[in-house]
């Protein structure tokens, strides 16, 4: 029972953790290109 709810639980912070991280990477890359600077 334990291990089953330590699996859900990391199952449902994944997904926010990752969404945080893309956010971030976005506002980086909109940041950039305000600047007029390539990103590739």
């Amino acid at each position: 029972m334990n291990k089953s709810l330590r699996y859900i639980a990391l199952l449902a912070i994944l997904p926010l953790f990752t969404a945080g991280m893309t956010t971030d990477y976005f506002s980086d890359a909109e940041a950039l290109k305000s600047k007029g600077t390539g990103i590739a």
